[in-house]
């Protein structure tokens, strides 16, 4: 057996045919001897590796044969502890090929999620191309229709510029009145005196008031106690699976406990209730769609003087609906009923949001299409109305001092206008967010715009650099409602967290969690309002078909 036998070579052995040198006597692996010494005298030759002597491979090398049976373990493995060490070793082998498997399988599974989610973001963002395809589509369809459509300059025949000024296609069917606007028309002389003087004595006051609304709030630790004390629930709309309530606004009269609730709901109306008694106290009847977004004239009084009935100083309430209107409602003090005073049924598309300037003689109304429209309550006509073709608008809110309006859009973007200006560009754009603004808030402070977004994110703008400063991840669900209160010490913020049926509020500079009401409703936040001008308490409307008016504790 020439298992015992090691080739000259390479000192192993043989593992082909094994062969003999006549000559020397040494044993060969006879393919590794002819590789590596052939002869150049032929292939029959080769060169000994031992005396270099060219030998003859026929007559030199001689045929070793021998039995090729299978080597048999060494004498080392025939004992137990020796066979436990050999598959000891087995199974380490067998363990660490396992665990690089499994490394593999993760990264595998993370390849995938990673490609799995992209996928779905670019799916979300060809659905919402769509969306603005097909509102341009619509847009350029009611340009052209109404034959207002600005031709774009430099984009030749046929082509509409980026953002355009439309009047009106309905105008001829709403109120005329003397001082209605033209096309990008500048607002009146009158109108923007008003507009000015408002916003000097605004500006002039604004530290005074901030001072005595950061007087009259609730302290942080008192802040922190929100949800924690009583919790009032009015369910004031239908009860049916069909109905939810979309917005809510609130008022109290300063030092009063007592207030009104103002909420509108797919019931296509809106409810004014006493918060006090949780009864109904008025509804308004007239939408044929949802109402969006409702609103008090002046709800803490920032700008006129409170009156001692509650009920009179609720005179004039706002609404807005998918049905293209909004309604002004007045209060007929004799009757104690409220009916349709003035009624704007021009715009193009569903209206979304309304806002009333601080004069409260003027609102500014925005639609699902990009239109934002100035109107005169009074005189009911609107004064001014611009397209911001491509991206419409979700949400509006007018700053403080009345000069600037900001808005919302599909987009995710945030524009800030100067509303004295004709142009059709906004002052600033603000890019940030990845899908939808839902709502905008102005700090009394005069510099901080806060936005909330299905991007499940709120975002602090800072006007004076127009930048964004803060970005507040508050959960896993979309933001509905943000709210800054009086004083500009709190921002309220409705959704977020796990379902969006969550409440919070943050420390406004260091953005700190000062409250937090998990699960305040069973299905998202829609909307939020401070219930009195201390931020004593918060009232929240949900798609639960309830409005909850939270309150602090030993407030």
């Amino acid at each position: 057996n020439f298992s015992d036998m090691f080739c000259a070579i390479s000192g192993e052995t043989p593992i082909g045919e094994a062969v003999v040198s006549r000559s020397t006597g040494l044993l060969f692996d006879k393919k590794t001897l002819l590789s590596k010494f052939s002869s150049d005298s032929g292939s029959d030759f080769y060169t000994c590796p031992i005396t270099q002597a060219t030998l003859s491979v026929h007559d030199d090398l001689i045929t070793v044969k021998a039995n090729k049976s299978v080597k048999p373990r060494p004498v080392t493995s025939h004992s137990i502890p020796s066979l436990l060490s050999l598959f000891q070793n087995e199974w380490d082998e067998c363990v660490l090929e396992t665990f690089t498997l499994r490394q593999h399988l993760e990264a595998t599974r993370q390849e995938l999620a990673q490609s799995l989610y992209q996928h779905e973001a670019a799916c979300r963002t060809i659905a919402r191309l769509m969306v603005e395809r097909d509102q341009a589509l619509s847009l350029v369809q009611q340009l052209t229709a109404s034959g207002f459509a600005k031709v774009g300059a430099e984009g030749g025949a046929g082509t509409i510029s980026s953002a355009v000024v439309v009047e009106d296609n309905e105008m001829d069917t709403a109120p005329s009145a003397e001082g209605a606007a033209s096309v990008d028309a500048p607002l009146a002389a009158n109108v923007l005196d008003e507009i000015n003087d408002t916003c000097k004595a605004l500006s002039a006051n604004r530290k005074t008031r901030r001072q005595a609304a950061e007087k009259n709030s609730v302290d942080k630790a008192t802040m922190a106690t929100l949800g924690k004390g009583d919790t009032k629930t009015v369910s004031p709309h239908k009860s049916d699976k069909a109905t939810t309530v979309t917005c809510v606004a609130a008022k109290s009269l300063p030092g009063n406990g007592s207030g009104f609730i103002l909420s509108g709901s797919t019931d296509k109306n809106a409810i004014l209730t006493s918060i006090e008694t949780g009864k109904v106290i008025a509804k308004l009847t007239g939408h044929s769609k949802k109402v969006s977004a409702v609103s008090f004239l002046d709800p803490f009084h920032l700008h006129s003087e409170a009156k001692e009935d509650l009920l009179a100083d609720c005179a004039t309430l706002l609404t807005a609906s998918a049905d293209k209107s909004v309604k002004i409602w007045s209060l007929d003090v004799s009757s104690g009923k409220y009916s349709a005073s003035v009624s704007f049924e021009d715009h193009s598309s569903d209206v979304t949001g309304i806002t009333v300037h601080p004069t409260c003689k003027y609102l500014v109304s925005c639609t699902s299409d990009g239109c934002w429209k100035f109107l005169d309550m009074s005189a009911g006509v609107s004064l001014r109305a611009l397209y911001t073709a491509g991206d419409g608008i979700t949400a509006c809110s007018f700053h403080p001092d009345g000069l600037i309006l900001g808005t919302g859009g599909v987009s995710g973007s945030v524009r800030v206008w100067d509303v004295r200006e004709a142009g059709v560009e906004p002052a600033k754009t603000c890019v940030g967010h990845t899908e939808a603004v839902n709502s905008l808030s102005f700090s009394e402070n005069g510099y901080l715009l806060a936005s909330g977004s299905q991007d499940q994110t709120v975002r602090i703008w800072d006007l004076r650099k127009m930048t964004c400063v803060q970005t507040l991840e508050v959960g896993s669900s979309a933001v509905n409602a943000v709210a800054f209160d009086v004083s500009g010490t709190y921002l309220a913020v409705g959704g977020g967290g796990e379902g969006g049926g969550d409440v919070q509020v943050k420390v406004v500079k260091d953005w700190s969690q000062s409250a937090i009401i998990s699960k305040a409703h069973s299905k998202p936040v829609s909307g939020l309002a401070w219930g009195n001008s201390t931020a004593s308490s918060l009232v929240s409307c949900s798609l639960d078909r309830t409005i909850k008016v939270h309150y602090c504790t030993g407030v």
